[in-house]
């Protein structure tokens, strides 16, 4: 019992230093013989990592992408503490939605703790921050992340 209760210990006391995610971007493969999901996340450190869910295999596979500079850390948390929450709208809410077709979110996470959603596609529908300064403030991120997420597909064609 005291052993488990040192693990223990020592388990909570190393997850208060780890890092809280600021900015993430989620793919879901939809319908897919071999679906492999991805989460691409920034973490308050400035560190990023990618997280590969190959649904089939059961297998997860984690990659550290790069480290955002002091400057690039502080204007991308400016940027986030900028925005101000709203609703998503559906840009094409007149067109019908297809199925099981790939999805991706967007989110930032505020200071506060607070998750805002900043883009989605899914069903074949866009839904995007209807505010336009918002939007002109958020875009960036999701270039960002979209960026970071094309290193991952870098690194699979060299190994």
């Amino acid at each position: 019992m005291k052993k488990l209760m040192i693990a223990l210990t020592l388990l909570v006391s190393s997850s208060a230093f780890a890092s809280s995610v600021i900015a993430q971007k989620e793919f879901w493969a939809g319908f897919s013989p071999n679906p492999v999901n991805s989460k691409i996340s920034i973490m308050d450190d400035g560190t990023s990592v990618a997280e590969i869910r190959y649904v089939m295999e059961n297998k997860v596979e984690f990659h550290d992408l790069a480290t955002l500079s002091p400057a690039a850390l502080k204007s991308l948390k400016l940027r986030i503490a900028d925005v101000t929450p709203e609703v998503l709208k559906d840009w094409e809410e007149d067109q019908p939605k297809c199925l099981d077709a790939p999805s991706k979110s967007y989110k930032m996470v505020k200071a506060d703790g607070t998750e805002l959603q900043f883009y989605r596609w899914a069903s074949c529908h866009e839904w995007v921050l209807p505010n336009a300064d918002n939007l002109w403030k958020a875009e960036p991120i999701k270039t960002l992340l979209d960026g970071l997420e094309a290193l991952i597909e870098y690194r699979w064609e060299i190994q």
